[in-house]
């Protein structure tokens, strides 16, 4: 399919992840399924209580399409206009008591999946930051310190 490869090189020349890539793909197959205009097809998503996240990556996805396949730039204005009036949900982060934390580090016998816990709650590290972790060990200070590099900015 044209329109495939289309999103992904011009994604790779703005120097999109390979998930981006991934979820544009994704969104712009399903608008392109529905037949539907962007308005009605992001309507329809919100019709079916799709989140507002999903849609807002819907949206921008479908705009990403348009732009790189040089649509009509009247229909790309009134998509962006539609996609900055998606409010974000705003969700409070589940906050465990020091004492559950403590509970899960001990229940855990495994000493990989331990350390790995141990990390993610006292560096407040994402799961995908964990899984990337460069150890780096200074010992003669005695002190010791993990780099995550997920971007080049990170360090």
């Amino acid at each position: 399919m044209k329109w495939k490869k289309l999103i992904s090189d011009e994604c790779k020349l703005k120097g999109y992840s390979k998930r981006t890539i991934e979820n544009y793909t994704y969104h712009v197959d399903k608008y392109l399924q529905s037949k539907k205009s962007p308005g009605d097809y992001l309507l329809y998503l919100i019709t079916k209580n799709k989140s507002d996240e999903t849609v807002r990556s819907a949206g921008f996805a479908i705009k990403f399409y348009l732009k790189a396949s040089k649509e009509d730039s009247e229909i790309i204005e009134k998509i962006i206009e539609d996609i900055l009036n998606l409010k974000r949900q705003k969700k409070l982060p589940v906050i465990l008591t020091k004492e559950e934390i403590e509970s899960m580090i001990l229940s855990t016998n495994n000493l990989t999946h331990r350390l790995i816990i141990q990390i993610r709650y006292s560096a407040g590290l994402r799961l995908s930051e964990i899984i990337n972790l460069k150890w780096i060990c200074f010992y003669n200070n005695k002190r010791r310190e993990i780099y995550s590099k997920n971007n080049p900015e990170d360090y």
